[in-house]
Formats: C-alpha cells, sequence, structure tokens
C-alpha cells in the first residue's frame, strides 16, 4: 500500500502544498505551550519544583528548607507523594513511549534523599498515611495482585492475592487503617487491616457479596458506593454499624474522592460529569458545562469551590451556591452550545452536544462527529485548543453520546458491550442520519473522529455507509479485535474482554470488527470511500502499530483507490503518552480543515 508515513511532527505529504506546511506550523506555534518550567504541588504544605534538571523539595511552611531529591526522571512526572511525618517520599513517573508507571522511593534527609526502592509496572494509585506510602504492584501478566507499603520498618507486602482475585483499589485513613476491594468476575470481597505503622498486620473480612463500585475512608468512617446508594460504616466503633443513604434524584454515583478531609461523590447527572457533597444534604450537587469535567477543591468562606472546563470553557475557579455557581462561567467566545435528542433504530434517545459559531448555518456548515462509546467513559473533556480551533474556523462540532459509553451510568455501558458492541456503532450511524434528517450539517461535508476503541466504532460505521462520510481521521486505533484479544502477548485486562467479548472464537467479534467488515464493504463501497487520516505511535502498546499495519494491508487489497485515500501518520509516542501529540494534532487538524472546507 502506498501510504505516505510521517516521521517528522511537522513534515506533510508530498500532495501538501507550501501553503499547508505553513499553516500547520503557525497553528503549532500559536498553541503550544512553554513546557520548561516545572513545578508540581502535591498538597497545601510543600512543592516539588525542577531547579538545574534536579527535582527539588520546597516545604512552603519553612520556606528556608529544601531537599534535593534525584535527577528530573526520563518520563512524564505523575504524582509526588510524601507521608505525614516527612520521612517518606514517592514519585510516580509515567515511562516514555509506553503505558506503564514507575514508582521511585526516596528516605528523606535534612537536605538529601537516599532512594529505597524503584518499583516498575505499577498501578497509578498512591496512599499515604502517617507513617507510610502504599501502592499496588502489576504482574508480569499486567495483573494488579500486590499491595506494597514503604515505611520506617522497611518496605512490606501488605496482602497478595492469587490468580484468581485483582486489587481493584484500596483506601487507607492517617491511622493506617485500610480497606482493600477486590474482584474475580462476578465475585468481590472487602477487607479490613489496621496496621499502625507496624510490622504485624490483621484482616477482617467486611463483606464478601456487596457490589461495591468504590470507596473513600476518613479516620473513623468508610464510605462505599453500593447499587447507586452511598453505605458509610463506622468502623471505629464497630465494621457492622452500617447506614445507607441515597443518592440525590436523578444523580448515578460512579466514584469517590476525599479532600481535605471531606469526602465527595463524582457522577453524572442528566448526562453531564457532577459532583455531590454528602455533608451538605441532598442539594449539595453542582454540574459541569457540557461535555466537561468538574473538580471539587474545598472550601472557602463555607462555600465550596470547584474547578471546571469543557471543550469551549478555559479552565476556571468558581464557587458553589444553591442555585449553582456565585460567577458567571465563561466560555469561549462566539461559540454556542446545544443539546439534541435522536431517536435509534431500537427507539432509545440518543444524546447529541453540538458547538458551533454563533453566525453559523447549520445546514450548510461541514460537521465534525466525535464518538468513543467504550468502556463506560463518557465523552468529555477539558479546553481543547484544536477543538476550539477547529469550531472557531467554522466546523461545527457533535460530540455523539452513544451507548458504551458512560454518559448515563453503567446501564448506558453495559447496553453496548460484548456481543452487543455493534449498538455502539449502530448508535453512531443514526447520529449521523438525524443530523442530516434535521439539517444540522452539509450533509456532503461530514468527517468522523475516534481514538483508541473509539476509532473501532467511527471506522465499523464508516465502512458500512461510506456515503455518509467524506473523511474519517483516527488516532492510535484499536481496529483489529480478534488479532488483538486473541494473543495472549498482548497487555489485557478484564476490562478489555469485558468491553468486547471473551475470545470463545475469533469469529464472536464479527459484528463489531473494522478488520471483519472488509468482508462485507457494499458493492459501491470503492466509489463513496472517505479519505482517512490515520495517527499511530511507534511503541504503541494498547494498539500495536502491527496491527494498524495488518488492517491497512487488508484494506489496500480490497479497495483499489486506497493509495489516494489514506494517509498514516507515525508518531514516536505510546497510547497515552504524547510528546509529539500537540504538533502532530496540528498537521492532521490541517489536513482535516483543507478536506471539509473542499466543496469537491
Amino acid at each position: 500500500m502506498k501510504c505516505t508515513t510521517l516521521n517528522q511532527p511537522i513534515k506533510l505529504y508530498e500532495e501538501f502544498s507550501d501553503k499547508y506546511r505553513s499553516k500547520a506550523q503557525q497553528l503549532c506555534e500559536h498553541l503550544i505551550e512553554d513546557t520548561n518550567n516545572f513545578h508540581y504541588s502535591s498538597n497545601q504544605s510543600l512543592e516539588l519544583m525542577q531547579i538545574n534538571n534536579e527535582l527539588v523539595i520546597h516545604f512552603k511552611d519553612d520556606p528556608s528548607q529544601y531537599i534535593h531529591l534525584c535527577q528530573k526522571p526520563i518520563g512524564r512526572i505523575s504524582g509526588f507523594y510524601i507521608n505525614s511525618e516527612k520521612k517518606i517520599a514517592a514519585l510516580l513517573t509515567q515511562m516514555p513511549k509506553t503505558d506503564f508507571y514507575t514508582i521511585s522511593l526516596y528516605e528523606l534527609k535534612k537536605q538529601s534523599a537516599n532512594i529505597l526502592l524503584r518499583c516498575n509496572n505499577v498501578v497509578p494509585q498512591i496512599r499515604t498515611t502517617y507513617h507510610s506510602i502504599y501502592w499496588i504492584n502489576k504482574s508480569k501478566s499486567n495483573r494488579p495482585y500486590k499491595l506494597m507499603m514503604a515505611n520506617k520498618c522497611g518496605i512490606i507486602e501488605v496482602y497478595g492475592t492469587n490468580s484468581e482475585y485483582d486489587i481493584l483499589s484500596f483506601v487507607c485513613s492517617n491511622d493506617a487503617v485500610i480497606v482493600i476491594r477486590m474482584t474475580h468476575g462476578d465475585n468481590s470481597r472487602m477487607l479490613f487491616f489496621d496496621d499502625f505503622g507496624e510490622r504485624d498486620t490483621r484482616f477482617r473480612e467486611i463483606t464478601a457479596s456487596l457490589p461495591i463500585d468504590s470507596m473513600e475512608i476518613t479516620n473513623t468512617l468508610l464510605y462505599a458506593i453500593v447499587n447507586n446508594q452511598l453505605l458509610i460504616i463506622n468502623f471505629f466503633n464497630d465494621i457492622h454499624d452500617r447506614q445507607m443513604i441515597q443518592s440525590p434524584h436523578g444523580f448515578i454515583p460512579k466514584s469517590l474522592q476525599k479532600r481535605n478531609g471531606i469526602v465527595y461523590v463524582i457522577g453524572r447527572l442528566s448526562g453531564d460529569s457532577a459532583i455531590w457533597i454528602p455533608s451538605l444534604g441532598q442539594n449539595g450537587i453542582w454540574k459541569a458545562p457540557p461535555c466537561g469535567v468538574i473538580s471539587f477543591l474545598g472550601f472557602q468562606d463555607r462555600f465550596p469551590v470547584f474547578c471546571i472546563s469543557s471543550p469551549i470553557h478555559q479552565t476556571q475557579i468558581v464557587t458553589g451556591n444553591r442555585k449553582g455557581f456565585l460567577e458567571a462561567v465563561s466560555s469561549t467566545p462566539n461559540i454556542h452550545c446545544r443539546k439534541i435528542i435522536i431517536r435509534s433504530r431500537d427507539q432509545t434517545n440518543i444524546p447529541i452536544t453540538l458547538f458551533y459559531r454563533l453566525d453559523s448555518i447549520l445546514e450548510q456548515s461541514p460537521i465534525l462527529l466525535m464518538a468513543y462509546g467504550c468502556y463506560g467513559i463518557a465523552l468529555e473533556g477539558a479546553y481543547d485548543r484544536l477543538i476550539s480551533y477547529v469550531i472557531q474556523s467554522g466546523i461545527t462540532v457533535a460530540f455523539c453520546h452513544i451507548r458504551g459509553g458512560g454518559e448515563y451510568g453503567e446501564e448506558w455501558h453495559r447496553q453496548a458491550i460484548k456481543n452487543n458492541k455493534f449498538i455502539s456503532i449502530n448508535d453512531f450511524l443514526d447520529c449521523t442520519k438525524g443530523l442530516i434528517a434535521n439539517n444540522l450539517c452539509d450533509a456532503k461535508r461530514i468527517g468522523a473522529v475516534g481514538s483508541s476503541a473509539g476509532a473501532l466504532v467511527v471506522l465499523s460505521a464508516a465502512l458500512r455507509r461510506p456515503d455518509y462520510f467524506k473523511i474519517v481521521q483516527l488516532s492510535h486505533p484499536f481496529l483489529t479485535p480478534e488479532l488483538i484479544l486473541t494473543n495472549p502477548d498482548n497487555p489485557l485486562t478484564i476490562s478489555d474482554w469485558d468491553e468486547f467479548g471473551y475470545p470463545s472464537s475469533s469469529s464472536c467479534y464479527d459484528s463489531f470488527s473494522p478488520l471483519a467488515q472488509l468482508r462485507r464493504l457494499p458493492a459501491d463501497f470503492s466509489n463513496q470511500a472517505p479519505d482517512i487520516w490515520i495517527t499511530a505511535g511507534k511503541n504503541d502498546i494498547k494498539a500495536p502499530l502491527l496491527y494498524t499495519e495488518q488492517w491497512l494491508n487488508s484494506y489496500s487489497a480490497i479497495v483499489p483507490s486506497a493509495h489516494n485515500s489514506v494517509f498514516l501518520q507515525l508518531l514516536d509516542e505510546g497510547h497515552h503518552n504524547s510528546d509529539d501529540s500537540l504538533t502532530g494534532g496540528c498537521l492532521s487538524t490541517i489536513w482535516l480543515l483543507d478536506s471539509l472546507f473542499d466543496t469537491d
């Protein structure tokens, strides 16, 4: 296949003129941020700083105190943690060009630090207590199987599972009261562990039957989400002292978090991300902007303070009250947001969030459809400079909240998994059809975007109905489930098989696999085939380049026009570790704009 490979971040395929090369370079320079200065605050009392390529801990309560930690490590710093007595510190890094995390543990001295341990392939969840730091090790087969602890006594294995159970998560109070949540299929266990900084460990079973979705802990109470309700256990008095609290009306709880001793619930409300603070009662709930994110920062003058953002809302701090937010939430000027409902072929309401310029005439405007629809993950995010640029250029952007995602809780996700994964594809096609039928776009200028597992949904839809789409843009695509999920050497997890089904045979993926779809393309596909741009990572372990190339070779053998319509961009990054993702994104964005505004 004559795919054009782009090995450099700003290097265009031959057909691009100097005008477009210049545009991509200008866009990159306009959007790129200065990342030379590093500053990471782990809590209110200290911060991690980079000085002359060295990481230094600065204690805010004693401005003269600095501890030289280490040379700046290779990879991205994902977190910095220190126990309450300030004796042990942990640095979490994501290794370059991989999706593996490494923890480095240090014993802190007066002005320096000694390395205690460096452990590769850990779960990126670290907790601290007064004496200790805790983390979860993964096995060679990528299973989270050991809860580890570091304190003045050394490095200790707190708990290790057998081959059946995985450690999903753990929580701990400052007094080292720890609860471990494990799972094996539909079976779950919660173990209660009390150590108080000593080597001796004692475990007690809390429950072996309740379907626990998330946990959090204070010094006296354990919080857990059970069947969309909040379970509170007073373990300080008796682990059997329990009460169940109903969630606010319409709120779907997903996970528990804690900040400054206050437990809060992250969930969904009317399809959007929301936060509920149980201590404020049933009305203590706040929503993010459409398709946006929200995080709780704490209280100020008895009012909750939040950080919010969305694809068109730059990050901003707001104060909550009973009616919403005290401050006006500002979005990108001249961009409008609108939510519509499309009826699917099985009569399910599928929401779509539209972002467009206020002066746009929608039926005459090109549109870019985005979808994910996998793993119960909602299609949303923080401010995105490239998306904002696309909208301001005159293209409508449509976030399609299809089943398989997490916009409306786990039930929304479960409707499109395993043998029903094809429902995600049907929903995406129905969204496209509905937008055309309601004159919300120029039907001849429709683009589709999907990344990772979402690329499977988007590409399968385009292969079934090529007449709908002018272009398809895929990023780090997952295109060959029958090959990836049946190879035991790939870093698979239980969630992968829960999503797409355990491979009893490769044919079990035929209803949704883009590779299988090549065997049943529409008769006139070659004349209708959309242009395809694929961005892939040379070191992507989740969606290996080998499998993307296999799909491309199969496609080119069937579609004669592929050598003129498919473009492959290679980046050095892994799946989520994107050192050159902005520059690469500028290039694909210029291609997208050029394609959708081309009326030929």
